[in-house]
C-alpha cells in the first residue's frame, strides 16, 4: 500500500480522517518533492510501548489497563469512521513520554502511516 504515490496519498487521507483523536499520532502537515512525501507528525518521545514494557521488566495491572483502554478507544474511534487498523500490537503503539501510565497512540511498525483499510459505505 505504501509502494505507490497513490497508496501514500490514500494513507494520508485516512490519517486526516482520524485526526483529533488523542490516541492517533497526529499528522500536522505534508510536503511533497520530486521523490518523497515528507510528513510532519506528532513527537512521541516515549517510543514504542513494547520497548517500555521490556525496559521496565514488568507491566502492572494499572499500566496494562491504561494502555488497553487507549488502544480500545482508538479502535472504537477508527471503526466509527469505517476504518480498520490491520495490525494493532505493542510494537505499533507509541507513547508520549517515558512514564508507563501515559497516553498511547497508534502507528505502524515501519514508522510510516498506519496500515488502515478504509471501507466506504
Amino acid at each position: 500500500m505504501h509502494d505507490t504515490p497513490a497508496g501514500v496519498i490514500k494513507e494520508i487521507a485516512i490519517m486526516r480522517m482520524l485526526s483529533g483523536n488523542p490516541h492517533v499520532v497526529q499528522l500536522f502537515n505534508v510536503f511533497e518533492d520530486d521523490s518523497y512525501f515528507h510528513l510532519v507528525m506528532e513527537l512521541c518521545a516515549g517510543g514504542e510501548l513494547f520497548d517500555q514494557i521490556i525496559s521496565k521488566g514488568h507491566f502492572s495491572e494499572r499500566d496494562a489497563a491504561v494502555s488497553m483502554r487507549a488502544l480500545l478507544d482508538f479502535i472504537s474511534y477508527a471503526h466509527s469512521k469505517h476504518i480498520v487498523h490491520r495490525y494493532v500490537a505493542c510494537s505499533t503503539a507509541v507513547t508520549s513520554s517515558t512514564q508507563m501510565a501515559c497516553p498511547v497512540s497508534c502507528r505502524s511498525a515501519s514508522g510510516r502511516c498506519c496500515p488502515y483499510v478504509w471501507q466506504s459505505n
